[in-house]
């Protein structure tokens, strides 16, 4: 079965005729009757129980789901299809609805009427989720978390997989209107509970295990629940997986993905990596334009010396006992801004890639990159966590990363690995930098910096050896430049100092005052521990 075209579904879905939907989950005997009748109970328990302020259900449809939530907080329905939303506005008129592509749901929500609300209900039912075309899935989820703020909640409901067999059955093959005709040989996937239609409707259904899988990939640590909850929870009910958050616990996101942020990134750490440098002798300036210059040749040099890393191993893969040819498949595991794909693209090393990092805004700002480049056609960006990436088992040959895995955590390493070696084709290489701490520190001593990255560990060097040998790695080695670390961060430091009070207000870096502090506090704390407690460097190992 082949696997569906994010922007072919997209248009699909955007233009799918209203009556196709309505009709179909409205008609006699449809399977999702009492599911419809759960999940409006469910959403009115939630919103007295949280005293949400408003609900805003995100992908709405033809409007089954907010019309018939009983309340009297405001009602607020978007979808990214015209036609529904004409529907849903002639046929309940006491209730907002928006033209709104979810992935701009923040600047919406800032710009409306409802700005003001401090304890909304963002709800996406009813399997919305996984019609939604995967590499814009999670973009579309941190929507909603910016969206619900500190105290509000995102409800999140999937169909459950355990009754797929029943859906395929008993709805997908009676309603040829909605998905056109259904060829169960051709169009199903059972051991993946999806369906995708010559028509390019596609839908799957998730399992209660792997939506716990995909909610942990986003940092949602969720625990199964019967009732209503303050913490995160899931909640089975027949057909229904309904899924609740208030907040995605990793501070990765935070750090990467906010306007600020990205300013940051692009006016300071360099715009087209960010990743630590190597700096050797450097001393540093005190002109913006030379210091700014030293930064981004420490990063490239960095990149040439990684680069050295890859040439050394990809000579040498085998697979089935056949030398792979360069360039080989690459999977870049925190890929940012892409540059080092688009580097070993340039050496001649990679045939085609793929990039996966949880930031939406470096995701977008990687795919303007790569189509300056010219390389949109074999580096395929992908918004998603890659702690449980949708990259099928054995297609890459090699697995690079530069300095992404500390964000997530130590807990979470052994994960990672896990989830190379499932991904990379026997005799294929993983290759990374990362930042960790040296054994037997002090680990009091680097609270500030876990308190920074929001993570109780960095890891270490024998940690990670420990993964890679009981994940099966063989030729594990490590090749320090800790040196470099305090360096790096000082240059920051200096370069952030010297840019906020910069007389040209084009060149200025322009945030907020507790932006701007929070950054500064972040930077001196790095540069100050550094020094013999905080190692980085090379790892090698190769999947047998």
């Amino acid at each position: 079965m082949d696997s569906p075209n994010a922007s072919n579904e997209a248009e699909v879905w955007a233009d799918l005729q209203p009556d196709s939907w309505s009709n179909a989950i409205s008609s006699d005997g449809n399977i999702f009757t009492n599911l419809y009748s759960f999940t409006k109970e469910l959403i009115e328990r939630e919103l007295e129980f949280k005293k949400h302020d408003i609900i805003i259900e995100v992908g709405c449809g033809t409007g089954e789901v907010i019309s018939n939530i009983s309340t009297s907080v405001p009602r607020v329905g978007v979808d990214i299809n015209e036609s529904f939303i004409s529907l849903c506005q002639s046929r309940y008129p006491d209730i907002n609805f928006f033209v709104v592509d979810a992935t701009g749901l923040v600047e919406w929500f800032r710009s409306s009427p409802f700005k003001d609300c401090k304890s909304p209900l963002i709800i996406c039912a009813n399997n919305t989720m996984n019609i939604i075309p995967l590499s814009i899935r999670y973009g579309v989820v941190q929507q909603m978390r910016l969206v619900c703020g500190a105290r509000g909640r995102v409800m999140v409901s999937y169909w459950n997989g355990r009754y797929f067999s029943h859906g395929v059955a008993s709805f997908y093959r009676h309603n040829p209107t909605l998905c056109g005709p259904v060829d169960v040989k051709r169009d199903v996937d059972w051991a993946n509970n999806t369906l995708v239609t010559s028509s390019q409707y596609h839908t799957q259904w998730l399992t209660p295990e792997k939506v716990i899988r995909l909610m942990r990939s986003y940092d949602i640590d969720i625990q199964e629940s019967s009732t209503l909850i303050k913490d995160d929870f899931m909640l089975v009910e027949d057909l229904g997986i309904f899924v609740f958050f208030s907040s995605l616990t990793s501070g990765a996101r935070d750090i990467y993905d906010s306007d600020e942020a990205q300013k940051f990134y692009s006016d300071v750490w360099g715009g087209g990596t960010a990743h630590l440098g190597v700096y050797k002798s450097v001393k540093l300036s005190v002109d913006p334009h030379v210091l700014s210059s030293q930064i981004m040749a420490a990063q490239i040099l960095h990149e040439e010396q990684f680069c050295d890393v890859v040439r050394r191993n990809i000579e040498h893969i085998e697979v089935d006992g056949k030398r792979v040819p360069i360039p080989c498949r690459f999977l870049d595991m925190g890929s940012g801004y892409g540059s080092f794909l688009r580097r070993v693209r340039e050496e001649g090393f990679m045939r085609n890639g793929i990039g996966i990092d949880f930031s939406a805004h470096m995701c977008q700002q990687c795919y303007v990159n790569n189509q300056l480049a010219n390389m949109t056609d074999v580096i395929e960006i992908r918004n998603e966590s890659f702690l449980d990436m949708s990259v099928e088992d054995e297609a890459v040959d090699v697995v690079i990363s530069m300095d992404a895995f500390y964000h997530v955590g130590a807990n979470r390493h052994r994960q990672i690995l896990k989830e190379a070696h499932r991904v990379l084709r026997p005799g294929g290489w993983l290759l990374f930098s990362d930042v960790m701490e040296f054994d037997g520190i002090n680990k009091a001593e680097l609270q500030p910096i876990y308190d920074a990255t929001h993570v109780t560990s960095l890891g270490s060097v024998n940690a990670y050896a420990k993964h890679a040998s009981d994940l099966g790695y063989k030729g594990f080695s490590f090749e320090s430049h800790a040196a470099n670390v305090n360096t790096h961060y000082e240059a920051i430091l200096n370069l952030v100092k010297i840019l906020r009070h910069h007389p040209d207000p084009r060149k200025r870096f322009d945030v907020s005052e507790s932006f701007y502090n929070s950054l500064v506090t972040s930077m001196t704390t790095w540069r100050d521990l550094a020094a013999g407690r905080i190692e980085w460097g090379f790892f090698t190992m190769r999947k047998v």
